[in-house]
């Protein structure tokens, strides 16, 4: 018996580990690609979600100041029963 490998068993042990590297390597980088895209999705969603919201709080100021206005001409009124007259 030959106790030397030939030269063609040598290759396919060799492919195989570096078919097991670089099967290995592309996993790693999709998944690196993975989660870089999810990051990065999750930057943009709160970049718009923080926009909105900063609008639905001006919103929500604006009507509280309208509000209170309201309520001020309506202190200020004679109780008499005037009529108060409301300023859109």
């Amino acid at each position: 018996m030959n106790r030397h490998q030939t030269r063609k068993e040598t290759l396919v042990k060799m492919t195989r580990g570096r078919m097991v590297v670089v099967s290995a390597l592309s996993l790693y980088l999709l998944a690196l690609g993975f989660a870089g895209g999810m990051a990065s999705e999750r930057i943009r969603f709160d970049r718009e979600r923080t926009a909105v919201l900063h609008r639905y709080d001006d919103a929500v100021r604006q009507w509280h100041a309208f509000l209170m206005r309201a309520e001020r001409r309506a202190e200020a009124l004679p109780a008499s029963g005037a009529q108060l007259q409301v300023e859109w």
